[in-house]
């Protein structure tokens, strides 16, 4: 029976809408077909979209922490790609930014313990940082 407690699996995606990205969520229940939440609110705020990369690995820094001050606020989101049973989400993190126009500072704790500072050049828009390629960070 659809939407019976503990059937149900929720994942939050982030993908690109008419040119620009929202999150919608889809639900797929374990009994019936998935269904897909889209977000069609007017947009409100600003993002930023980080991709960690660890190129000694060749791959998405799972397990990094990424801290975006902006606005005078602290955003922080770990990079993970898991979202619960059978689920997934992709590996960007995504921040929402409300009316702030710039990044402050951005600083990645990666998993192997050390923290890079990078600069973020721009809001509304996803960018790819690698490790090894910041400012040594406190």
């Amino acid at each position: 029976m659809p939407g019976r407690p503990g059937r149900e699996m929720i994942r939050v995606g982030l993908r690109a809408l008419v040119d620009r990205y929202s999150l919608d969520l889809v639900v797929a229940n374990a009994e019936s077909a998935a269904r897909l939440y889209e977000n069609r609110a007017p947009r409100r705020g600003h993002w930023l979209g980080v991709r960690a990369i660890d190129p000694q690995l060749g791959r998405d820094a799972i397990g990094a922490q990424i801290i975006v001050e902006a606005g005078g606020r602290q955003h922080r989101r770990f990079v993970r790609t898991s979202a619960g049973y059978q689920a997934s989400q992709p590996a960007t993190a995504h921040f929402g930014l409300g009316p702030t126009m710039a990044i402050d500072r951005m600083v990645v704790r990666w998993p192997q313990g050390d923290r890079e500072a990078f600069t973020a050049a721009c809001v509304d828009c996803t960018v790819e940082i690698r490790r090894g390629e910041g400012a040594a960070a406190p």
